[in-house]
């Protein structure tokens, strides 16, 4: 069993900007990540990164890919990429992974988001043609009819680059408001191109070898949208299974926390998107990695 003052589940800006800081505080810390790189959902963003105050970055690729090599500078073998946690124990604070066993003196939770699901890409015909990236799919998406559904900032950010290439964009809301920057909206409500569908609601995908239309429910009735590939960006769902029932959840599954980011459990603290009332912001992830570190080296009797 391998053990550390700190043990940081995930690798995300959360995650290691936590371990950096255990660096700083001489904290003993290993940072477990399940994926073969480092970045989380960060890598995900095919947009500019301007809200940062560092410099601003051409996609979230790059944030990535800059952070790894930093990482790799500091951390110096203190992050184990490529090691899945099958399951955590937080009233020992023991974690078995597909490796072996870790044990902290205190964890962090840093597990991030996942793309949240419809229902509708079960269906064994056409569930292929349902996306939830559009970024490596652009041009084979060129000259072809698209829906895009969602009314937040990568919904939006998707129909703006699928317009360039593709024949139409359709984009499916289902309020009557825009949850997206309203630099983004008015983008948006500028392109003639963009056939925008407020209180919509996808119900079924219709074709036969090929995705021809989704059927929506638009108010009271239903109205076919003709597209090849429909882009869902929903939102995401936090990724805190293994931890339900060992520790104070909300409704939406999210961990709830006190100001140093403490967990209801002992010694267990928590960084990023899975914290109650956090914000989705790579900057918000920075910073509660550090709060998190910080409430860390008090708990195991450190000044501060």
């Amino acid at each position: 069993m391998k053990e550390a003052d700190v043990v940081v589940i995930g690798g995300g800006p959360a995650g290691i900007n936590c371990a950096l800081e255990c660096i700083e505080s001489k904290l003993d810390v290993l940072v477990l990540e399940r994926e073969k790189k480092l970045g989380g959902q960060v890598r995900t963003i095919p947009s500019r990164i301007r809200n940062l105050a560092t410099q601003e970055y051409t996609c979230g690729e790059e944030l990535a890919d800059g952070m790894e090599q930093f990482a790799a500078e500091i951390l110096q073998g203190r992050v184990l990429k490529g090691v899945s946690v099958e399951s955590v124990d937080l009233s020992t604070l023991t974690l078995e992974t597909d490796t072996g066993l870790f044990r902290g003196r205190t964890l962090v939770l840093a597990t991030g988001y996942r793309v949240r699901r419809l229902a509708l890409d079960r269906d064994d015909r056409l569930g292929e043609h349902v996306l939830y990236r559009s970024g490596p799919y652009l041009e084979a998406l060129s000259g072809k009819p698209v829906l895009v559904v969602g009314g937040g900032d990568s919904a939006v950010l998707s129909a703006l680059d699928l317009v360039k290439k593709s024949s139409s964009v359709h984009l499916s809301i289902r309020s009557s408001e825009y949850k997206a920057r309203p630099d983004l909206v008015e983008l948006v409500e500028k392109n003639a191109k963009i056939n925008v569908i407020k209180n919509s609601l996808p119900l079924a995908l219709e074709g036969d070898d090929r995705l021809r239309s989704v059927s929506l429910q638009v108010g009271g009735r239903v109205t076919n949208v003709d597209c090849e590939k429909m882009v869902v960006k929903i939102g995401y769902q936090p990724n805190t299974e293994l931890f339900r029932g060992q520790v104070e959840l909300d409704s939406r599954d999210h961990v709830v926390v006190d100001s140093d980011c403490q967990s209801s459990r002992e010694n267990v603290f928590v960084a990023g998107d899975i914290v109650h009332n956090g914000q989705d912001r790579i900057a918000y992830a920075l910073g509660s990695g550090i709060i998190a570190a910080r409430a860390a080296r008090r708990a195991l009797g450190h000044n501060i």
